[in-house]
């Protein structure tokens, strides 16, 4: 099955321009960490594609938590928590596309 781990910044970009749809389209299986959805969805309340997203992930976007919890701590030291979280959840999925 094909699976992409979305990021929070490619999501943002496809709703400004009304076209979220594209990942569904071209992937099977899309993928986003808690950090992700929180950024997006939770943070992001009010913003642009905040609802968008929050429908995709009630339908076909799936997030998924990170079980290794020292891989993102790690990785925190120079990445932000949703980037974070998608590399650690690509090396958890074998995800081959981030």
């Amino acid at each position: 099955m094909s699976v992409i781990i979305s990021n929070a910044s490619p999501l943002i970009a496809l709703c400004r321009i009304e076209r979220l749809q594209i990942l569904k389209r071209l992937w099977k299986k899309i993928v986003i960490p808690r950090a992700v959805y929180r950024e997006v969805v939770e943070e992001g309340a009010g913003k642009v594609g905040a609802d968008i997203v929050s429908d995709a992930c009630n339908k076909w976007i799936k997030v998924v938590p990170v079980e290794n919890i020292e891989e993102v701590r790690v990785l925190r030291a120079v990445l932000d928590e949703g980037e974070a979280e998608v590399i650690a959840l690509g090396q958890e999925l074998k995800a081959k596309l981030l």
